[in-house]
């Protein structure tokens, strides 16, 4: 965890430095460093997965929504870290659909648990 503030510490200054002195090379070396970040973090990210799908499959809940559900969020985490990367180089409009494009997306992705909801609640309703 130090390792990961200590080196978005050091991209920090490394940034300003690199803004003042050379500023068409700020958005590839920070896209390096966010990359750098998230390789430190993909391992954590990996077992998290594994949790939840060991969770998800030892209370009975259907492989296929928890898949969906781990689909979502990585929709979420990918869309807002290339919103952010389109923030910090100035484009705020291509930020804004990004952000947009990836909520589409990720609805897209829970049509099949919104589709079985409305099932099961359509079944409660005609049982009563």
């Amino acid at each position: 965890m130090i390792k990961i503030f200590g080196l978005a510490v050091v991209g920090a200054v490394t940034f300003i430095l690199l803004k003042k002195y050379s500023p068409e090379f700020t958005v590839l070396f920070e896209t390096g460093a966010a990359i750098f970040i998230f390789l430190f973090v993909y391992p954590h990210l990996c077992e998290f997965i594994d949790v939840v799908k060991t969770y998800g499959n030892d209370s009975g809940i259907s492989s296929e929504y928890i898949n969906i559900i781990i689909k979502a969020l990585g929709i979420s985490i990918v869309t807002q870290f290339s919103s952010d990367m389109c923030k910090d180089a100035g484009e705020t409009a291509l930020a804004t659909k990004t952000e947009f494009a990836g909520k589409m997306i990720m609805m897209a992705s829970v049509l099949p648990i919104i589709k079985t909801l409305f099932e099961l609640t359509l079944r409660i309703i005609d049982a009563g």
